[in-house]
């Protein structure tokens, strides 16, 4: 188990301790030192700025089990598993084109088109749901909590770029 040391340093867990597997309905299950979780998620510290690093492992109450250091450290077979699980929570699609955009009473309804179909989305209208990453990579966080990226906002056609800049 991962703790915090009395000179606030972080315990990582030595990847050579974690038994993990696939369950029959698709979730992972984690033995570490002869204690066994039937279901585990991971999350990333650092999503954006370090997605291979610092891992937090949680049973299914959310209590953190461990902290992985980082993904490489793991086996192949487990890396795999690890990045299956942090793909499916972290899915971000990639905006191509925004069709259409209408703000109203606190939030922002679009129509778009990203890399996984078109979407109608609302998100609230407000800076924490439309997160600039650099001058131009942009984050949208919808009602939901599902996140939208673009990498390069002024790459996308003149009358999406128009629409998003009277929101950012």
């Amino acid at each position: 188990m991962s703790e915090i040391n009395i000179l606030g340093k972080i315990d990582f867990v030595d990847c050579r301790d974690l038994t993990m597997r696939k369950t029959e309905g698709g979730f992972i299950s984690l033995t570490i030192n002869e204690k066994e979780y039937e279901r585990v998620n991971f999350y990333r510290a650092f999503p954006l700025s370090k997605p291979d690093e610092y891992i937090s492992v949680r049973d299914n109450d959310k209590n953190e089990i461990c902290l992985i250091r980082n993904i490489n450290e793991l086996s192949q077979e487990y890396a795999q598993l690890v990045k299956m699980d942090l793909d499916r929570r972290y899915f971000t699609p990639e905006i191509i084109k925004i069709n259409t955009v209408k703000d109203e009473y606190g939030y922002v309804y679009m129509n778009m088109l990203t890399d996984s179909g078109e979407r109608s989305v609302t998100i609230p209208n407000g800076s924490s749901n439309f997160i600039r990453l650099s001058d131009v990579r942009l984050i949208l966080i919808d009602i939901d909590g599902n996140r939208f990226g673009i990498e390069d906002y002024l790459k996308l056609d003149e009358k999406s770029v128009r629409l998003l800049e009277t929101l950012i």
